[in-house]
């Protein structure tokens, strides 16, 4: 099973994982059934796709605050 980071908002590849890894030791399982559905996929192969933040967009994030209010601010 691969598990593939990505930005949420400017969809930029972070980094994969390929290990032989379970989800619970990535912590996927503390996240609520809302914030799962939102932030991660599956493929039919078993890959995982995850959306997180890139350290550029957390940046922009801290210096304007109301892009929080978008789904995407990068254009």
């Amino acid at each position: 099973m691969a598990f593939h980071y990505y930005c949420r908002h400017c969809r930029q590849k972070i980094g994969d994982l390929d290990v032989d890894i379970d989800r619970r030791q990535l912590g996927l399982e503390q996240l609520s059934e809302q914030d799962e559905q939102e932030m991660i996929e599956y493929d039919k192969r078993g890959n995982v796709y995850i959306r997180s933040i890139c350290e550029e967009c957390e940046q922009a994030l801290a210096k304007f605050p109301d892009y929080h209010e978008q789904d995407t601010f990068i254009q």
